[in-house]
């Protein structure tokens, strides 16, 4: 891709932060950048005012187009019939010089830096495929958040059996006790404020293609999350001459079926189906299950690694006493304690926190879901 001229200020801005023809001190750099986007102001604001959509105030409207709003004022922005922004910059200065009087010039680098950041710091990375059950039940557009949103779903299915299904199945992709099978709500609620103030039609658009743009947006901040990863994991183990590969594929896997075998005392049939394990029909005939043995085993290895073999010991002991008492609390004080965890608030305010969330949606009674998450 050919190379576009800078925006108004970013090259003046480049030439006093970046460190030119030495290495630069990593941390000051990371500093210097900081202040330089501080002094910055963050990311433009035009939205003062208040809109409704079909009776509803939408959350902090984007009435303008703040990213597409070129400060410069002799810059200005074409947007094309897909939605497409591009900017073209008018220099009086250089009129009688012919073709370099009027030219595309990037969006402010910094727009896509703090992009990054908040992305990176914001979000998690999201299981697609639970994500792709949850959307349907979801309201992009809600006044309050997208949880809202499917807490006010929960009250609307019907309370048959299958209802009951459905509530269990929402319930458990939400707030299932392996966090990496669940949707991180704040992360959709961030991608969901992405859209609104990067699309300012956003709001206006039918309600499947607001769910569509929600997964699609999820998508790609997968794919940020990841590329940050993966630049993280080269500079601190990568080799020259060699795919950059870890000792340990899945640490937070094996990790998990180590805790699941050493605290919970699960067999290795119900680790394989907490975690999804495929386990060939063969091998479950014959009860081999070597596969999550040796997954026990590397995550037993990474704690050890961690705590000391001693120290882990004792700490796997501590954890089993609290799993047991944990495990005798009736449904409704384990849905209560989890949340309490998930949150790190106190039970109290967890349930003070619970019934605000049911007031302000209108959801089912926390019995309701107690039951479902039995």
């Amino acid at each position: 891709m050919a190379s576009l001229f800078k925006y108004p200020g970013e090259q003046e801005r480049e030439f006093r932060v970046r460190s030119g023809s030495k290495y630069p001190h990593v941390p000051d750099l990371a500093y210097k950048w900081l202040e330089a986007l501080y002094e910055q102001g963050g990311l433009p604001d035009l939205s003062p005012q208040e809109i409704r959509i079909k009776g509803r105030v939408a959350v902090r409207p984007v009435l303008g187009d703040p990213t597409n709003t070129p400060a410069d004022a002799s810059t200005h922005a074409a947007r094309l019939d897909n939605g497409q922004v591009v900017w073209v910059k008018l220099d009086e200065r250089h009129l009688s010089g012919g073709h370099e009087a009027t030219y595309v010039v990037e969006k402010p680098a910094s727009i896509r830096a703090i992009l990054a950041a908040l992305t990176v710091l914001e979000s998690k990375e999201t299981n697609m495929e639970t994500l792709r059950r949850v959307v349907p039940f979801a309201e992009p557009s809600h006044p309050r958040s997208v949880e809202a949103s499917l807490f006010e779903v929960l009250r609307q299915l019907p309370e048959d059996e299958e209802g009951a299904d459905r509530v269990w199945v929402l319930l458990r992709d939400l707030h299932g006790s392996l966090d990496y099978r669940t949707v991180d709500l704040p992360t959709l609620n961030y991608a969901v404020a992405l859209l609104r103030y990067f699309r300012p039609n956003f709001e206006s658009l039918p309600l499947e293609e607001r769910r569509e743009l929600l997964e699609r947006c999820c998508e790609r901040m997968n794919k940020l999350l990841e590329a940050a990863r993966q630049l993280d994991e080269f500079l601190e183990y990568g080799s020259a001459d060699r795919d950059q590969r870890p000792d340990i594929e899945n640490p937070r896997r094996d990790v998990t079926a180590a805790m699941l075998r050493d605290i919970e005392a699960r067999t290795y049939r119900e680790i394989a189906e907490l975690l999804e394990v495929r386990i060939s029909e063969k091998s479950k005939c014959v009860g081999d299950y070597s596969t999550i043995g040796k997954m026990v085993a590397r995550g037993r290895h990474i704690l050890e690694r961690a705590f000391g073999k001693e120290n882990w010991q004792s700490k796997a002991s501590m954890l089993r006493a609290r799993y047991q008492r944990w495990k005798s609390l009736p449904p409704r004080e384990k849905f209560i304690e989890a949340h309490a965890e998930n949150w790190g608030v106190t039970p109290e305010r967890a349930v003070e926190m619970l019934e605000e969330m049911r007031l302000a949606s209108g959801s089912r009674q926390i019995s309701r879901e107690d039951q479902a998450s039995t």
